[in-house]
């Protein structure tokens, strides 16, 4: 096998919710590196903690270009699905400038409107050549 010495482009994921022992998160999305919508193969995330957050996190290499629309599932042992996020599908882009051996975390917040919330948040960190690249914030829509 020859190594051509490029690095690849990656993507993680990374979202603070708790669940119940024998649950996981996962996310699962349009493009087949999320599933094609098919939870059973979509990204099932790990569990960390960071203080007294539990945060889920994953990763998947990226080809230049991808985009992907996607949403996050809590799930059993079997990939059953036991709760889902409500509200617009979330849309990945890859921002222009993106090249291999770059990788940008994006940070989301459950989207639940059943608790109150009158809009969700989600903040997009971006690592390229170690330094960040910025914030953004997108308002999903207000409870009606």
């Amino acid at each position: 096998m020859v190594n051509s010495g490029l690095k690849s482009r990656k993507v993680s994921f990374r979202i603070p919710y708790y669940t119940q022992w024998g649950q996981n998160v996962l996310i699962c999305g349009s493009d087949r590196l999320l599933g094609s919508w098919n939870v059973k193969k979509g990204l099932l995330l790990k569990p960390s903690h960071q203080g007294e957050e539990l945060i889920w996190s994953g990763s998947i290499p990226v080809p230049p270009g991808y985009q992907s629309e996607y949403s996050y599932y809590v799930v059993d042992d079997r990939r059953n699905i036991l709760r889902w996020e409500v509200g617009k599908k979330r849309k990945l882009l890859l921002p222009d400038g993106f090249q291999d051996g770059q990788s940008l975390e994006l940070h989301d917040l459950w989207q639940d409107f059943n608790v109150g919330h009158k809009t969700c948040i989600r903040g997009v960190f971006g690592s390229f050549g170690g330094a960040a690249t910025g914030y953004a914030v997108e308002e999903l829509g207000e409870l009606r």
